[in-house]
């Protein structure tokens, strides 16, 4: 089934899109790179259309779709899309775009989230440094004085490397056509537009699952979105061997491989739940809203979408937060071990500031990463530890460990230790259950300590020797008494 129909937006622009496919079956939308039109698509819609239904447009000023008066902006590309969906009655999609297609998904996907149902964005940048910006102002000039045809040859350079002579010729000739139809007019506008490009760095906000496509030779492009795929919260990457700029047309069979498995896999998942934004908050939760001072961070706004949990649990917090009647620097203490049993990055990254805050040193904090750190603590502080072990490993506290917390602390602050590493791990599972990403300030102190891909492999490495000696404990079996270093 194929509909082929324009939008008229309310910038006066008209959209020409097609929609085919299953009408009962899950939307894809589909955006093409500058200088191309939907056709570029055509591979990829034969397979699409088997499980979904799919949306493909042109872009303004391309394929039949004009430019419009207007100043041409990101923004503009994204509005376009919702624009669309609107009309379409689309209320959540699949979106999968190539360069500037990427980058205005990218746009959508943070913006919009609860419209986009994943993202695959392929051979882009989401960032306009000075060598970028340089390349689209030579671009800009050559078009300019001499229109496509100044230029068409050094775009098709970093597009295509076939290595199948009959193939490159094919997708070559398509190419030079898709080029040679853009006018120049809208090649520089949105050029302009491209050069604006700033979504790199709010990438730790974005709440969808998102897949990187790359071709190998695609200049600069493969280092640049393994850095956005660092910086993505729910993101893989896959580098297309022998593909430039094109992937799609240059390895059609590899792309669509990569992107089939993609979409089939995130339609498989449960949609789970989603931080709930201050403003959509239960009017019970008033209170809670202005202790946080109307910036509550990702897990409180998860347990927002149950108002009684959140404020059940958010007086044990105020209680805690301090370190109940354990004290700040045993709590964190507790907290930072908690987080290496269970490999919660996001509480580990949390706590290390207030950690430091507390009076733990940087040593110490890289110590807690140990699994046999016997030599580093007072005695106190070693059965703290030896106690969130066998809590996290046993479910309870042994009686040669508990006797040597009764000797430092007292009932409550013994219970107060319990009661902390529950509320953690309760924490760490609604975390890990829904992949919260980390919080943007958060995210911005990331240091040697924080850092994810360090403390994963970190408590990995715990974890295993955790498993391979579950008797031994930071003590090694051993209970020292006496309150010395």
């Amino acid at each position: 089934m194929s509909t082929v129909n324009s939008l008229r937006s309310r910038t006066l622009t008209t959209l020409n899109y097609t929609v085919t496919g299953n009408t009962e079956a899950p939307w894809v939308t589909l955006a093409h790179s500058l200088a191309t039109d939907m056709r570029m698509w055509e591979s990829q819609v034969s397979i699409l259309q088997r499980h979904y239904r799919v949306l493909c447009y042109d872009a303004r000023g391309h394929g039949e779709s004009p430019l419009g008066n207007d100043l041409l902006t990101m923004e503009t590309l994204v509005s376009d899309v919702i624009e669309l969906w609107d009309t379409l009655e689309v209320i959540e999609s699949h979106f999968i775009g190539l360069s500037m297609g990427g980058m205005t998904g990218a746009g959508l996907a943070l913006q919009h989230p609860k419209r986009v149902s994943s993202l695959i964005a392929c051979d882009c940048r989401l960032d306009a440094p000075p060598q970028f910006v340089d390349m689209w102002e030579q671009r800009i000039e050559a078009v300019s004085r001499g229109g496509m045809e100044a230029a068409v040859d050094a775009i098709l350079d970093t597009w295509l490397c076939n290595t199948s002579e009959a193939g490159r010729e094919l997708t070559e000739s398509l190419a030079r056509e898709l080029i040679l139809a853009t006018p120049a007019a809208t090649y520089i506008a949105c050029a302009h537009a491209i050069k604006t490009l700033d979504y790199k760095k709010h990438l730790g906000d974005l709440r969808v699952p998102v897949l990187y496509i790359v071709g190998e030779q695609d200049g600069p492009h493969p280092d640049a979105m393994a850095e956005l795929q660092a910086q993505t919260p729910d993101a893989s990457l896959v580098v297309l061997v022998n593909a430039a700029h094109l992937s799609n047309l240059d390895q059609p069979d590899t792309f669509n491989e990569a992107m089939e498995g993609f979409l089939l896999k995130q339609d498989g998942k449960p949609k789970g739940l989603t931080p709930l934004e201050i403003e959509h908050w239960s009017s019970s939760l008033v209170t809670i809203a202005e202790d946080m001072k109307g910036a509550p961070i990702n897990v409180h706004k998860l347990m927002a979408n149950n108002p009684s949990l959140l404020s059940a649990w958010w007086t044990f917090r105020t209680h805690s937060v301090a370190g109940g009647t354990l004290g700040r620097r045993a709590a964190e203490l507790a907290v930072l071990r908690v987080s290496v049993h269970v490999g919660s990055w996001y509480e580990w990254a949390s706590h290390v500031d207030r950690a430091l805050d507390a009076g733990i040193s940087s040593e110490e904090i890289a110590a807690i990463l140990q699994y046999d750190i016997s030599k580093q603590w007072t005695a106190s502080e070693a059965t703290v530890l030896q106690s969130v072990d066998e809590l996290s490993c046993r479910h309870a506290i042994c009686p040669d460990t508990l006797a040597a917390l009764e000797i430092h602390f007292t009932p409550d602050q013994i219970m107060d230790l319990i009661a902390i590493h529950g509320m953690y791990i309760t924490l760490a599972g609604m975390l890990l259950t829904w992949d919260l990403p980390l919080d943007q300030p958060v995210r911005e102190r990331v240091s040697e300590h924080t850092d994810k891909k360090s403390f994963i492999n970190a408590s990995e490495r715990f974890v295993k020797q955790r498993n391979e000696q579950p008797q031994a404990g930071i003590m090694g079996g051993q209970t020292n008494h006496e309150d010395t270093p």
